[in-house]
């Protein structure tokens, strides 16, 4: 097999143009397949190196997704105003468990992140998509932006309540809700 391969290799390395050693006084017609020869092993060499950088670019994103896919993925929404029990988080420091605070009616969809990534995290450009269980027509009104400009350390979870205009008819605590971030800005 490497055989082949290595002989499949040194063919298409010397190309339709290959001469070999050039004889003495070298007449113009191996000087010119020379010539083409020597561009055929820059085309070679060119092509592989486009092959290589299209093939880093393709892979890239996948092994090292961006950070605002990656916060996507650590984000959540939900409807929350208020009219829900209360949720109790325990203690991290011995101390009776706290009590979460709660959205209102007025900003009734707490959305949180986790920044599970190395940078910190200046500020999130996010929206919300609106769908009813089992359907994905997104129900939100205009498709507004948010931002957050909450500094968030790596390792850090942070939530922010917010309005969320949905379409007329619905239900909005019955709505699933689900986070998209457009952007991330890091401090460098």
């Amino acid at each position: 097999m490497s055989y082949w391969l290595g002989r499949a290799v040194r063919s298409v390395w010397r190309g339709p143009f290959y001469i070999g050693e050039l004889s003495r006084p070298v007449p113009i017609g191996e000087a010119i397949l020379k010539l083409l020869e020597i561009l055929w092993r820059l085309f070679i060499i060119v092509l592989m190196l486009g092959l290589i950088a299209v093939g880093v670019a393709w892979v890239t994103p996948i092994l090292f997704p961006p950070l605002s896919e990656r916060l996507t993925e650590q984000a959540s929404a939900q409807y929350y105003d208020g009219t829900a029990p209360v949720l109790r988080l325990p203690s991290t420091n011995g101390k009776a468990p706290v009590e979460e605070e709660r959205c209102n009616e007025r900003w009734p969809v707490k959305v949180r992140f986790h920044n599970s990534s190395s940078e910190t995290i200046n500020a999130i450009h996010f929206s919300i998509k609106a769908t009813r269980p089992g359907y994905s027509t997104n129900l939100v009104v205009g498709y507004p932006t948010y931002e957050t400009d909450l500094i968030l350390q790596p390792s850090q979870s942070m939530w922010q309540c917010i309005s969320v205009p949905v379409a007329e008819g619905y239900n909005a605590k019955s709505l699933r809700y689900d986070v998209e971030v457009q952007w991330v800005d890091t401090l460098e």
